[in-house]
């Protein structure tokens, strides 16, 4: 994480360098994926599979993809304690370009548009799918006004800044783990995994 920070002070002072940026985006990139797998490994070490759910997009926006990926990362390694709620706005926050969102399709007022943020639904939706295997308690859920095409009708769990949010409550007596990742977004077809899990018995 002291590499992050050095990184970032080295984008800051290399905006007109353009070729030496692309160079220190790539290896921020490759730092921020190096200890999200190190947290992944170490977390998963002392836990057990609870319950996981997977929806898969098709590689052809690429904005949309960036948004999924950093939805994903922002939820992924959450730990939700028993008895406590969980605020996919809480954790996630508003959807603006400085945190790396881009314009993608949404949905405004039943009918499809251009907006920062799309895309981030299919994550809040994975995640709802991946709670319901698990059992927990969903204190607040909105589908969407047309139909997704990654779940069945019925099954999906719009979230927008203007005012819907998607919450879930741990009705277990342990925490919940909450681990997510999007796979093979460079070979054109991706699929975000959203796993739940609960300390392992040891």
């Amino acid at each position: 994480r002291d590499e992050i920070e050095r990184l970032e002070k080295e984008l800051e002072s290399a905006k007109t360098d353009n070729e030496r940026l692309e160079e220190l985006e790539r290896e921020l990139e490759t730092v921020k994926k190096t200890i999200d797998e190190l947290d992944a490994a170490r977390n998963t070490a002392y836990t057990h599979l609870l319950s996981q759910f997977s929806t898969v997009f098709t590689y052809t926006d690429k904005g949309r993809a960036t948004n999924i990926e950093i939805a994903a990362r922002s939820i992924s390694g959450m730990i939700v304690m028993p008895g406590e709620e969980f605020s996919f706005f809480d954790v996630v926050g508003e959807c603006t370009v400085p945190k790396g969102y881009c314009e993608s399709t949404i949905f405004y007022a039943g009918e499809l548009a251009r907006g920062i943020g799309g895309g981030i639904c299919q994550v809040s939706t994975t995640l709802y799918n991946a709670l319901l295997c698990a059992n927990m308690e969903i204190v607040d859920r909105r589908a969407h006004t047309i139909p997704s095409d990654y779940v069945p009708v019925g099954l999906d769990a719009t979230v927008d800044t203007r005012g819907i949010d998607f919450v879930w409550k741990n009705n277990t007596d342990m925490p919940a783990y909450i681990f997510a990742k999007v796979e093979n977004v460079e070979y054109g077809e991706t699929v975000d995994i959203t796993a739940v899990c609960t300390p392992r018995i040891m």
